[in-house]
């Protein structure tokens, strides 16, 4: 919006100064000016909307930050397969496996809901999703393996 009040007066200046001078060129140079500016505004939005499509971390989300903030809620061993990505232009999202002590469902939620506050506090993600594990899961793995899990149950 800030870039349409600066094309309109920019293009009333022009205007005024073609007017009284007859310096006709500068309706072409206000013209290109005013090219410039949309093209700048645009390539912000396009750039925002890629990464919106391609479910990219936002620039401003430090991950390496975000895991030692996590890492400081007590009970917390680990975080990995952590993604952060945006829905639209004011909401983020979040999903991570947060690898516990064995504890308590009641102080897995509470593990939970400080999790949350700290994403939402800090990194501004209104919706995470946390997946608790107690087991078979480093907290250095980058990717559970599911099957592998699965695998070693079933030679138990």
């Amino acid at each position: 919006m800030i870039g349409d009040v600066a094309s309109a007066i920019g293009a009333v200046i022009a205007g005024v100064i073609i007017y009284f001078t007859r310096a006709n060129w500068l309706d072409a140079f206000a013209r290109v000016l005013i090219g410039f500016l949309i093209l700048y505004s645009a390539w912000g939005i396009l750039r925002e909307t890629v990464d919106i499509l391609l479910e990219s971390t936002p620039r401003d989300v430090d991950i390496s930050s975000m895991v030692r903030d996590m890492m400081q809620v007590k009970g917390v061993i680990g975080i990995h397969d952590l993604h952060v990505w945006s829905i639209t232009h004011g909401f983020r999202t979040m999903s991570a496996h947060v690898l516990t002590e064995d504890v308590s469902i009641r102080a897995g939620a509470d593990i939970q809901r400080q999790i949350n506050e700290i994403a939402f506090h800090r990194y501004n993600i209104g919706h995470a999703t946390l997946q608790l594990e107690c087991v078979d899961c480093g907290p250095d793995s980058l990717y559970c393996d599911i099957s592998e899990i699965v695998h070693r149950h079933e030679h138990v």
